[in-house]
C-alpha cells in the first residue's frame, strides 16, 4: 500500500547509469544497505535499517524531531526504495519511497511466580495464552513489524542527496575531460 502512493520528490537525469550510481551513493550516505538491485527493472531497494535514537548523533536516516523522539521511544526501521523510469521526453526518473515500520511484540502474562522463569524467553512454535486477543480467537505472531506510513521528510532529503552525488560525477567527468584535452 505504502509503496504504490505517489512519490513525493524525484530526480532527472539524462544517463541512466549515473543516475543509479548516485541512487546507490545516496542510499549508502543515509546508512542504508542495498539488498535488490534489479538494473533492468529499475528498482533499488535496500535492507531495512533500525532508525537512529537520540544519542546517535552520527546517524542521519531520521529528518525529523518528531521521528527522532518516535524511534527513540519505540523500535522504528526504515526501507529505502527508487524506482527508475524513462519519462516520455527521454531521461530518467528516479523517486524514491521510504517505508517505516513499528516493531511490535505482545505481552507475556505472569499470573503465578512458576511462570516467572519463562516470562522472557521466546519459545518456538508456542502461542500467547491470556490475552485480550487470545481471549477472542486470535492468536497473532510474538513480535512482528508493520507498516506505519511513508517518511517523506527523508524522501526529500535522499532526492537532494542523489543531485549533490549528479553534481560531484558530472564535475568528476569534467576535470576527467580536461586532464586528457591537456595531454
Amino acid at each position: 500500500h505504502w509503496l504504490r502512493r505517489r512519490a513525493v520528490a524525484s530526480i532527472e537525469a539524462d544517463d541512466f547509469d549515473q543516475l543509479w550510481r548516485a541512487a546507490d551513493e545516496a542510499a549508502r550516505h543515509f546508512g542504508f544497505t542495498p539488498a535488490r538491485l534489479d538494473y533492468r527493472g529499475g528498482v533499488l531497494t535496500t535492507l531495512p535499517l533500525v532508525s537512529k535514537q537520540i544519542w546517535e548523533v552520527w546517524r542521519n536516516d531520521v529528518a525529523t524531531l518528531d521521528d527522532l523522539a518516535n524511534s527513540s521511544l519505540a523500535t522504528y526501521r526504515r526501507t529505502l526504495r527508487f524506482d527508475i523510469e524513462r519519462t516520455p521526453s527521454g531521461r530518467y526518473r528516479a523517486s524514491p519511497r521510504v517505508v517505516i515500520e513499528r516493531y511490535a511484540r505482545t505481552e507475556t502474562p505472569i499470573t503465578a511466580g512458576v511462570y516467572l522463569r519463562n516470562a522472557f524467553r521466546t519459545q518456538r512454535n508456542s502461542r500467547a495464552w491470556g490475552s485480550r486477543e487470545t481471549d477472542r480467537g486470535m492468536y497473532l505472531p510474538r513480535q512482528y513489524w508493520y507498516a506505519t506510513g511513508r517518511d517523506e521528510a527523508l524522501e526529500n532529503n535522499v532526492v537532494s542527496e542523489v543531485r549533490k552525488q549528479l553534481e560531484r560525477m558530472r564535475r568528476q567527468n569534467e576535470a576527467q575531460l580536461a586532464a586528457r584535452s591537456d595531454r
